[in-house]
């Protein structure tokens, strides 16, 4: 097995800026997740930009 070879700036070294695990749950403000009101009290969030006006999404009952 050959030696893996680590370019002198890799992550490691001892000056990098370290940003916790709290990094990657931050959301950002200036971004909300498209919503449809359902009428009975429930909201439909989609997880991802909306690609379809908000009439013409299909919504789906689940019991």
């Amino acid at each position: 097995m050959e030696p893996i070879e680590v370019p002198p700036h890799a992550i490691w070294r001892d000056d990098f800026e370290d940003f916790g695990p709290d990094r990657w749950t931050e959301g950002d403000p200036a971004w909300t997740a498209p919503e449809l009101d359902l009428g009975d009290g429930r909201r439909l969030v989609l997880d991802g930009p909306d690609p379809f006006p908000e009439g013409e999404w299909a919504v789906v009952g689940v019991n």
